[in-house]
């Protein structure tokens, strides 16, 4: 895996998984880091506890 850019709220990581020395899997994630109240937000409900640190 690869963090290929990576900003304040968004991040960009490119992934490949090999089998047998063969690339069979190569995908580029986006996720964006999202402040409590705006992941609750988006949710509709309150983000559990153990949820926080992933929250900015």
């Amino acid at each position: 895996m690869q963090r290929i850019r990576t900003s304040r709220c968004i991040v960009r990581v490119a992934a490949s998984v090999s089998q047998g020395g063969e690339e069979c899997y190569r995908a580029d994630f986006t996720f964006a880091i999202l402040g409590k109240k705006a992941a609750e937000q988006l949710m509709g409900t309150s983000i559990p506890a153990q949820w926080d640190r992933f929250c900015r």
